[in-house]
């Protein structure tokens, strides 16, 4: 229903000179709907909405000169609405939808723009820009069932996520330090996490607290609370002029919830079809306008129950049902002894300790132990969080807001007890006097259980206004990830350990204390940037953006002081405290030409300058041509360039480890040999860890062009072909291939006053690039029937047409495309239906297959047996999401979300698993959840 205001009394009687007038407005700060009365009778125009749209919004106050259409366009700037005149003196407003816009030409006699709902410098224009992209909606966000923003992401084409779960990937696997343990990453194109910027309108989020194996830091997404989001825009092209080359596989834009005036709350509840894997939510907004400042008050709470392997029957190491073989561990509790005979054979019958369950005897009667019935499948996720918005405006062309944020993120993940195999001398009591080893599990110890807690904080003073027909925005945020580590039942010494009888809690305390380790990033960055428009050229005006920024990072990443023992029995490494601080700045000018009506041209350039490297600049050009009212063709090429962090460049003189590394026999001899190969020398050898001054910025090259059909309004097809090389690519030198060239790698290896080798030094190097090419399908179609239905249909897929990593000469090292977690096609297709007061959506997911090789010259992986039973290709999957709304009044509605509709059970083949692919797989299986929201 549209609610009329009608004009005032005293209306013009040439009703468009009227319009055009300009007038005195004064409009005080308040609700939107009284605004806007106010508007309609000082401006003697007509405006029509539907009542519900404006509720609970509210507006700054309005004042100064203009004509009506200008005047309603600000009034309306961050409502979140647009206006459409339909004649000279009326308006229609509306909601600003996600960017969907016809290729035709339209011509209109107004001079009321469309408004623009998010910020100039961080929009995706899907349909008519110069690259591909896509806008995730509030409504969108609420209808996915997703719980974190790392739920909601990996479900979208394109998007790598490194979830949490990491135990569950491996169940095998127990812990390893120097991760980033409990965070969430996202990359793209197959770049990984570095290449892939996370933004919060529009700017750098802290990194998470913890470093990824001492070698660079990620964003946790989950440090942002789903509720708070109102829309994610994901950049598909690397945007490298603008924000660097972080960003050339692509850029996630998180838009936060600012306009709104009431009260807003919502309270969530879901659970598994068994009961389990539960998880409850509560959020509250609460808005208001007091004088010339607007207040945006927001809490969240987040609770995700943890789910463990045994809750899943078909998570398990025992693969005969999917027609593979019994792949559960010989170390067991309390034990399988293998006895060797006085010929130091051993013999056919392996020996089960008593006291070993039934369930965990295979057919032979040998004690086995499932790994995976230990691990998380979902990690015990607690995420509180409040932010706070103040906005003023100081006139009508400035306006200033401060942003408090704050999130805490505790989480807990388990894994299978440490196993150890023994050397038994005198025998089994009882059993045999036979000497032999013990296949054993710590199982008194418990499972390895780790906890996390990441604490985020944030202050960001900023202002936006226009000056001289300049659009600027300046901010200056000081954030920081704090995280804490701890680990239980890592077993660091077995001194004192009776593995035939009780042990005390001293002598178990003992042997695995707990570890902690902690770390904080800290970073301050001012950004400031501007756009106008200037003189006319044939297709429109010229529009100019700048922009600077400068930032300081601050790393400090403190182990335990327990993994300073050099060969401890856990990981076999040294750990070592990292501190680290660095500077960076930039500036860019981006220029878009639309030198004809239908044809537009965007030149962009950036200069970036490290703490330790010289200044170097990276341009981009990009064209865009509609040669029909139907087709649109568009282009980009950019070229990206990224300094080495501190604590990619710095790495600490000496850290020292003992290693058996296979050597080729022309290094020989060693020192410390231990198996001479037909291949090799198996050698004991000292590893050391050192810096490289000499370590060189990375460069990227992207390049896309696409096309985008749109035979009618409603109707948008784009098709669009990327192509990425990323050179010179910093990482830990890789040792196996640094051994058989070592003349690649000065003081690689180290050797003795006789020549003998003795260790190798290892540094961080440029090694090889990265070449990544693919084609992205976007599709949408909205229409609406006779009743006034509506309907929508979305599709994106992404398809993979090349992957690789190529070494000095072109030299093709690894073929990713296809192999192992990284299928070549992904897709999902989305169906909404609308009527009042009912809203429908089916969402369906296409994971695509991909062979079971870490890449196309592996032939080691996928074992034999595998080979035998044709289980080296997973298949590909769809996984279904329904949400079903009811909203009988503006102020309230319930929704009911099934995730998994058809209660897809994982199936996977690869290495080391247990039939669950970490990266795609959806534990829980069909799943509920009820959500209330009210809204005043």
């Amino acid at each position: 229903m549209l609610l009329a205001i009608p004009v005032g009394s005293g209306l013009a009687a040439d009703g468009d000179a009227g319009a055009k007038q300009v007038r005195a407005w004064e409009i005080p700060a308040g609700p939107l709907a009284e605004s806007l009365t106010q508007l309609a009778q000082q401006g003697n125009v007509q405006l029509l909405f539907d009542p519900a749209l404006v509720a609970g919004r509210s507006v700054p106050a309005l004042k100064g000169k203009w004509p009506p259409a200008k005047a309603l366009q600000r009034l309306l700037r961050r409502s979140g609405l647009t206006a459409r005149a339909i004649e000279s003196d009326t308006f229609v407003i509306s909601a600003a939808p996600a960017p969907r816009v016809s290729l035709r030409i339209e011509r209109t006699t107004t001079d009321l723009p469309t408004v623009e709902v998010t910020e100039p410098h961080a929009r995706v224009e899907h349909w008519t820009g110069f690259t591909s992209g896509t806008v995730i909606t509030r409504a969108e966000i609420e209808r996915s069932g997703a719980v974190t923003l790392s739920d909601l992401l990996r479900s979208q084409p394109g998007l790598e996520i490194s979830r949490t779960e990491l135990m569950a990937s491996q169940p095998d696997a127990t812990y390893s330090h120097g991760g980033a343990a409990g965070a969430a990453s996202v990359g793209m194109r197959g770049l990984g996490a570095k290449s892939t910027l996370v933004l919060i309108e529009g700017r750098r989020m802290a990194n998470y607290g913890l470093t990824q194996g001492g070698f660079g830091a990620v964003v946790d997404v989950n440090s942002i609370p789903l509720g708070l989001i109102e829309s994610v825009e994901i950049l598909r092209e690397g945007a490298s002029t603008r924000y660097g080359a972080d960003a050339i596989g692509g850029v996630i834009n998180l838009h936060l919830r600012h306009a709104f005036e009431g009260i807003d709350l919502s309270a969530t509840a879901g659970t598994s079809q068994y009961g389990d894997g539960s998880h409850t939510g509560a959020t509250a907004a609460l808005g208001d306008t007091m004088g010339e400042n607007r207040y945006l008050l927001y809490a969240d709470y987040t609770r995700r129950y943890p789910l463990i392997g045994k809750q899943r029957d078909w998570y398990t190491q025992d693969k005969r049902r999917i027609g593979l073989w019994d792949q559960r561990s010989y170390h067991s509790y309390p034990g399988t002894f293998i006895p060797i005979d006085e010929s130091g054979e051993l013999p056919p019958n392996w020996i089960a300790l008593p006291g070993c369950p039934q369930d965990s005897l295979n057919d032979e009667g040998v004690c086995v132990m499932d790994s995976a019935k230990y691990a998380s499948l979902q990690t015990d996720f607690l995420s509180k969080s409040g932010s706070l918005r103040i906005t003023r405006e100081i006139d009508e062309s400035v306006e200033i807001h401060a942003d408090l944020r704050w999130t805490q993120v505790t989480q807990q993940q388990q894994a299978r007890p440490e196993v150890r195999t023994v050397e038994i001398s005198d025998g089994i009591p009882g059993i045999t006097d036979l000497p032999g080893l013990l296949d054993y599990a710590f199982a008194d110890l418990g499972p390895v259980r780790e906890r996390t807690v990441s604490t985020s904080r944030g202050i960001t003073f900023g202002a936006k206004g226009d000056w001289l027909g300049w659009q600027w925005t300046t901010d200056l945020s000081l954030q920081q990830n704090r995280t804490a580590d701890r680990v239980s039942g890592v077993l660091l010494s077995t001194t004192g350990y009776n593995y035939f009888g009780p042990n005390s809690p001293e002598i178990l305390e003992a042997m695995s204390p707990t570890i902690h380790r902690s770390g904080r990033n800290t970073q301050h960055e001012w950004v400031g940037d501007a756009t106008r428009s200037l003189w006319d050229l044939k297709g429109g005006p010229i529009e100019v953006e700048l922009g600077a920024n400068a930032r300081h990072i601050s790393i400090y990443d403190v182990p335990s002081t327990l993994l300073n023992i050099p060969d401890n029995v856990a990981t076999g490494l040294v750990s070592y405290p990292q501190t680290t601080t660095d500077n960076a700045a930039a500036a860019y000018a981006q220029a878009t030409l639309p030198f004809l009506p239908r044809f537009t041209t965007e030149l962009g350039w950036r200069i970036d300058k490290g703490r330790a490297s010289a200044a170097a600049s990276s341009p981009k050009v990009a064209l865009r041509w509609t040669p029909t009212d139907t087709i649109l063709l568009r282009g980009t090429a950019v070229d990206g360039y990224r300094p080495p962090m501190a604590i990619e460049r710095e790495r600490p003189e000496g850290d020292i480890s003992i290693q058996t590394i296979r050597i080729p026999k022309n290094l020989a001899p060693c020192a410390t040999p231990i198996f001479v190969g037909t291949t090799g020398i198996d050698c004991s050898l000292q590893v050391s860890t050192h810096s490289n001054p000499e370590l060189a910025a990375e460069t990227s090259r992207s390049y896309n062009v696409g096309v985008v059909y749109t035979p009618m309004t409603d109707l948008n097809l784009s098709l669009d072909l990327y192509n990425i090389t990323r050179r010179k690519e910093i990482a830990n030198l890789p040792v196996a291939y640094a051994l058989l060239n070592t003349e690649r790698f000065p003081g690689f290896t180290e050797r003795n006053e006789n020549g003998v080798l003795t260790g190798l030094h290892v540094y961080p190097v440029n090694f090889g690039y990265t070449k990544s090419r693919g084609l992205d399908f976007s599709g949408e179609y909205r229409f609406e029937d006779s009743a006034l239905n509506e309907y929508t249909v979305r599709m994106d897929a992404t398809y993979v047409l090349r992957r690789e990593l190529l070494v000095e000469g072109d030299t093709i090292a690894e073929r990713y495309a296809g192999y192992e977690s990284a299928p070549k096609f992904r897709g999902r297709l989305d169906f909404d239906f609308i009527r009042a007061p009912w809203a429908a959506t089916a969402g369906l997911v296409y994971v695509g297959p991909y062979r079971n090789y870490l890449f196309e010259s592996d032939y080691v992986t996928c074992s034999e047996e595998q080979k035998a039973a044709d289980k080296c290709v997973t298949p590909g999957f769809f996984t279904l999401n329904l949400n079903l709304r009811y909203a009988p009044s503006d102020h309230w509605s319930l929704a009911l979300n099934i995730g998994n509709a058809l209660d897809h059970e994982p199936t996977y083949y690869g290495p080391y698993s247990a039939n669950y692919n970490v990266n795609f797989d959806d534990p829980i299986g069909r799943s509920y959840t009820l959500t209330f929201r009210y809204r005043h």
